[in-house]
C-alpha cells in the first residue's frame, strides 16, 4: 500500500515537473522576444522577468510538496493559463517585430497598368493597328507615365503621331469626338475617367495594356531609433494593395520610438488643391 502511494506521488510530481518544464520553455521564448523588442523599455521587461521568476520558484517548490488533489488541479490550470498568456505575448511581439522589420527593409516594387484606348466603333483593335494613328498623351501631372508609353509605342509601331495635352478629361473628349485615334492613359487616371464620364464602357475600348514597374526605393532608417512616417492609404478597389487606384482614406502616422509617441494626421480625400496651370 505504501509503495503504491509512493508511486502515485512520484507520478504526480513527474507530471508537475513536466508542466514546469513547458512553462520554462514558454518563459524563455516570451522574454527573449521581449528583450529583443527594443521598443519596450528594458527596465520594465526586467521587472516582469523578476516577477515571473518568483512565480516560477513558488510553483517549483509547490511541485515538491504533497497537497490535495483539488489544489494540484488548480495549480496545473494556473500553469496552463500562464503558458497561454506568455505564449500569446511572445507571438504578438514577434508579429510586431516582423512588421517593423518590413517597414525598415522593404523595397517598393509596385506595378501600375497603362492602357491604350480607342473608340468602340474604331477599326483599331490592336497595338499593331496604330500605325499612322494620332495618339493622345497627357503632359501634365502624369507626364512620366505618358512618356513611358510614348517610348514603348514608338518602339513597337512606326508612323504614330503624338498629341500632347494638359489633362485627361479633354483628351477623352478629343478621343470620343474623333480628334484623336487613341488615348494612352495610366491606371489611376483610367479609374477616375471611367467613374466621371458617363457611358465610358460603351464609348471606348482597351486595345492594349502595358505594365510599368515603379522604381525601387530603399528605406535605410532604423525604426527602433529614428522618427519615421508611415503613409496609410485605403483604396476603393479590391485586389492587390500595390495597385495604383484612388484612395478613400489617407493618413500620415508619425512614429517617435524614443518617446513611444505616435501622431496621426488625416488628409481629406476631396481636399481642394489650386492648379497653377
Amino acid at each position: 500500500m505504501e509503495n503504491e502511494q509512493k508511486k502515485k506521488r512520484y507520478y504526480r510530481r513527474t507530471i508537475d515537473l513536466m508542466f514546469l518544464f513547458v512553462l520554462l520553455i514558454v518563459y524563455i521564448y516570451a522574454f527573449y522576444k521581449a528583450f529583443n523588442f527594443s521598443m519596450l523599455p528594458d527596465k520594465y521587461v526586467f521587472m516582469a522577468l523578476m516577477v515571473a521568476a518568483v512565480i516560477y520558484l513558488i510553483l517549483f517548490v509547490l511541485a515538491l510538496q504533497r497537497y490535495p488533489t483539488w489544489f494540484v488541479v488548480i495549480k496545473r490550470i494556473f500553469i496552463v493559463l500562464l503558458c497561454a498568456l506568455l505564449g500569446t505575448v511572445g507571438f504578438f511581439l514577434r508579429k510586431v517585430e516582423s512588421t517593423t522589420e518590413k517597414i525598415a527593409t522593404v523595397n517598393s516594387t509596385a506595378q501600375t497598368k497603362l492602357f491604350i484606348l480607342t473608340r468602340s466603333d474604331s477599326n483599331i483593335d490592336s497595338i499593331e493597328d496604330l500605325q499612322g494613328a494620332v495618339i493622345g498623351y497627357q503632359n501634365g501631372s502624369d507626364v512620366a507615365s505618358a512618356t513611358y508609353m510614348k517610348n514603348l509605342i514608338e518602339n513597337e509601331v512606326s508612323g504614330t503621331q503624338a498629341y500632347d495635352y494638359l489633362d485627361y478629361t479633354s483628351l477623352y473628349s478629343f478621343l470620343t469626338n474623333g480628334q484623336i485615334d487613341a488615348l494612352a492613359i495610366s491606371e489611376q487616371y483610367y479609374g477616375m475617367t471611367k467613374a466621371t464620364q458617363e457611358g465610358f464602357d460603351e464609348k471606348v475600348k482597351t486595345i492594349h495594356t502595358f505594365e510599368k514597374e515603379a522604381e525601387q526605393v530603399e528605406n535605410k532608417i532604423d525604426v527602433t531609433e529614428d522618427v519615421f512616417t508611415v503613409y496609410i492609404s485605403g483604396i476603393d478597389d479590391a485586389g492587390s494593395p500595390d495597385q495604383m487606384a484612388r484612395t478613400d482614406v489617407n493618413l500620415l502616422m508619425i512614429v517617435n520610438p524614443k518617446n513611444n509617441h505616435v501622431d496621426m494626421v488625416s488628409l481629406p480625400r476631396d481636399g481642394y488643391i489650386p492648379n497653377p496651370h
